[in-house]
């Protein structure tokens, strides 16, 4: 049987993800399960060992759940205040909070610039003549949502082009793995696949989807999503007629992210 949770009041999430660990997360794990069972917290305070946290600047973090703080850049000897001052309310770990829920601003070891830019541009298309458009970090966890907000079927309107197949949305099924979605469609009897991450020396490399931008005619009539590789330029475009809701729900979820 695992931890009786009826007694847990504070939980600590330690990350353990690759840059974390190369800071010595699993040491840190170790050390903080050791002190708080020597404080007399263990059945008071459920640590759970994740993956990749997405601070990877300020390894290693952990993450308080009671006070709502972020940690960073642990170590034994912080680890060892931040147990104090959960025991007892003495000591002062807060020279190294990277957040709390309450303040207005983080305050990391070093500021990052946000790999995802939010300017548009216009430019000239060969085939819809001026558009406004911007582009989207071709991450996969943006690129895989994006595929998916296309095929699913969930916007009415949608008009899909494939380099590879003719696709149409809501009859498709789409199956992540190991860093390519498949793409089965059943009205067309056909399957895509679409590589969002790979290695540099790989085959595969050079058909990763390395460029999305979203894009408006100037027009006003039509707006759009393009996918593009290195092998093949645009893979994949789906277009869709005037729809302010569908235009600013993808500006804001994938070109106006923080990281």
């Amino acid at each position: 049987m695992g931890k009786d949770l009826t007694k847990v009041n504070q939980t600590i999430f330690i990350c353990n993800g690759g840059s974390c660990k190369k800071q010595q997360a699993e040491d840190l794990t170790r050390e903080i399960r050791c002190e708080l069972k020597m404080a007399g917290l263990h059945e008071a305070t459920h640590t759970i060992k994740t993956l990749c946290m997405g601070q990877c600047e300020n390894a290693p973090v952990m993450y308080t759940e009671a006070d709502n703080a972020w940690y960073k850049q642990m170590s034994i000897d912080r680890i060892n205040r931040m147990v104090d001052h959960l025991a007892s309310g003495n000591g002062d770990a807060s020279d190294n909070i990277l957040y709390r829920r309450e303040w207005d601003k983080m305050k990391p070891v070093r500021e990052i610039t946000p790999k995802t830019k939010s300017e548009f541009k216009l430019i000239d298309d060969a085939e819809y003549g001026q558009i406004e458009c911007i582009k989207i970090y071709p991450w996969e966890f943006n690129t895989y949502p994006l595929i998916k907000e296309c095929l699913n079927g969930k916007w009415k309107g949608f008009h899909v082009k494939c380099v590879h197949r003719e696709l149409y949305p809501g009859y498709c099924q789409i199956k992540y793995d190991g860093g390519k979605v498949q793409v089965a469609c059943a009205k067309s009897e056909s399957s895509v696949v679409f590589v969002l991450r790979a290695p540099a020396d790989s085959s595969d490399f050079k058909y990763k989807i390395n460029n999305v931008r979203l894009f408006k005619t100037v027009r006003g009539d039509l707006s759009g999503l393009q996918l593009f590789n290195q092998a093949e330029g645009k893979i994949l475009e789906a277009t869709w007629a005037d729809n302010d809701i569908l235009w600013q729900h993808l500006v804001d979820n994938y070109a106006r992210i923080s990281s």
